[in-house]
């Protein structure tokens, strides 16, 4: 009789840890994002582009802006391919505002260089901003300039709608 109580007293043990283990796990896990708008910002100046798909001289598409929403915050997600030529470095560059046009912060990819005259593109993609506030954002190409500052080159702004 002993070892059945026993027996039934760590089979208790062993299904009580399960399901407290089963509860945490429900409780830690992270809540799904909820893709609620896709935009696609471009931006093509000379040297200096933003997008997919590149054609002739310029990106036919523009690169993607997933807006997804976890626990009440945006975060807006930018990925496409950053286009230089000519020898010039440059880098994407991010603005988020909220509804007044208020900055609310800014994100940057790293810079690269083209090692020629050709095109040259990297892809890149900027995940790390969140906020409950943020309504547009504003995708920027810019120049790396000698002196080790940047100049924008180009501009697009695509809102969350």
């Amino acid at each position: 009789m002993r070892s059945r109580h026993s027996l039934r007293t760590v089979v208790a043990a062993l299904l009580g840890a399960a399901l407290l283990v089963l509860g945490l796990g429900f409780t830690a896990a992270p809540a799904s994002a909820v893709v609620l708008d896709t935009d696609h910002p471009k931006v093509t100046e000379k040297h200096f582009d933003f997008g997919k798909h590149w054609v002739v001289n310029a990106p036919v598409n523009g690169g993607d802006l997933k807006w997804d929403l976890i626990n009440g915050y945006t975060y807006p997600k930018v990925s496409g391919y950053l286009y230089l030529t000519d020898k010039e470095c440059g880098r994407v560059h991010v603005g988020y505002y909220d509804s007044s046009h208020s900055l609310l912060g800014s994100r940057d990819t790293a810079t690269y260089c083209a090692p020629g005259s050709g095109k040259t593109q990297w892809w890149v993609s900027l995940t790390s901003f969140s906020s409950m506030y943020v309504t547009h954002v504003h995708v920027s190409v810019q120049r790396q300039n000698s002196n080790g500052t940047y100049t924008t080159m180009g501009t697009d702004t695509k809102d969350f709608d």
